[in-house]
């Protein structure tokens, strides 16, 4: 297999200004670039941008998938964000960390997975992760911890939860991981996360709160703004339609909910993996016992038409002999075999002398035929 890059930038609360997508074309002369998207596919050569330094001129997530090992998927928040306590319980500052900015509340939260040539599977559809990404850039934003959650279930082979200490540092589990979200498959997909384990991990999950912004909801949000506050806000969507609608809505959001935070963990992972293990245990066996179940019956079913063939020939040989009859005509090794399996079959209804006999018949007819007599001999003897 060829080796396959897939490289993709992605700008979420505004668009890149003139002089970052100037930066940006600095950075690859082949790559298809605009105020919101940096996108390139590689079938020889490597990326060599600065991805740190393009997320802090203008683009908010970054992913870099290659058939032969890189997951890496990178989000940028250029205020940092309220949750930074959250986000900490999740970091091991070598797969999923935390880079804050020099200057400013701003940093890169990154998804490293130590993977080499060969650890991951390829990956269908690669274009679409920087899409399938978003929402979960949106989810980090306001608390919501179900991507690290599900980053660390994935890379937790490297965190040694055997170790006695485990207990202590196992992240909480967030809310939410029971109800089903495209973007978190996606991210599960991507990191190979054991299935088993995600779904033991869910069960201890509680409900996440519901946060639909319906009519209600955004009535009562009107009712604590007063009139400059809304003046000022319709001036901000108006002059950036593009980016500030969907600020506005975070805004909202963070008004009216309080954080999605995890609730307490109610199983170490050393005792999900557990958990998970034995759930792989009980489907491995079932899935071999209905093999076997399905191989019984298919050889019941096969013995009932057996047997059902030899009553017929038992009762009626003639239309056996015919075949017999035919396939020798046919004049070819197949159809010489067909005729001595029908043979057998006779020997096995009416006895070895009825198919001797005809047997000698055949050798008699056809003396030179020493195909024939080969496939007679192997199946009488046989």
């Amino acid at each position: 297999m060829s080796e396959y890059q897939w490289i993709e930038f992605r700008a979420i609360e505004s668009p890149l200004d003139q002089e970052a997508i100037e930066f940006m074309h600095s950075q690859s002369s082949r790559a298809e670039i605009d105020q919101w998207r940096f996108a390139n596919e590689y079938n020889f050569g490597d990326f060599h941008g600065d991805a740190p330094e393009m997320l802090r001129r203008g683009y908010d997530l970054f992913v870099h998938y290659s058939n032969f090992g890189h997951r890496l998927l990178y989000f940028r928040f250029r205020d940092g964000f309220a949750f930074g306590d959250l986000v900490d319980q999740y970091t091991d500052d070598e797969q999923i960390c935390w880079e804050a900015d020099e200057q400013g509340s701003g940093g890169t939260l990154m998804i490293i997975p130590e993977g080499d040539a060969g650890t991951f599977d390829v990956l269908w559809e690669p274009e679409t992760l920087a899409s399938d990404f978003v929402p979960l850039w949106e989810m980090i934003h306001r608390g919501d911890m179900r991507p690290l959650y599900v980053a660390y279930l994935a890379l937790c082979a490297w965190f040694d939860p055997d170790s006695d200490d485990d207990d202590d540092r196992d992240p909480p589990i967030p809310a939410g991981l029971k109800q089903s979200h495209p973007g978190l498959d996606r991210l599960a997909e991507y990191l190979e996360v054991d299935r088993d384990l995600l779904d033991v991990a869910a069960e201890a999950s509680a409900d996440l709160q519901d946060q639909t912004l319906d009519s209600e909801r955004i009535d009562k949000w009107l009712r604590n703004q007063d009139r400059e506050q809304l003046r000022s806000k319709l001036k901000q969507v108006l002059c950036n339609p593009t980016a500030e609608p969907q600020r506005l809505l975070r805004e909202i959001t963070d008004e009216l909910f309080s954080p999605s935070g995890p609730e307490p963990s109610r199983s170490s992972l050393r005792e999900m993996l557990r958990q998970a293990n034995e759930v792989a245990r009980q489907r491995s066996e079932a899935i071999e016992a209905e093999k076997a179940r399905k191989k019984a019956e298919a050889e019941r079913l096969q013995r009932e038409r057996h047997e059902r063939q030899i009553q017929s020939i038992a009762s009626d040989p003639n239309p056996i002999l015919r075949r017999i009859d035919e396939a020798v005509e046919e004049k070819k090794r197949p159809s010489y075999q067909r005729a001595a399996n029908d043979l057998k079959l006779l020997r096995e209804a009416l006895g070895p002398a009825y198919a001797q006999a005809k047997a000698d018949e055949l050798r008699s007819k056809y003396p030179s035929r020493s195909a024939l007599h080969s496939e007679i001999r192997k199946a009488l003897e046989g």
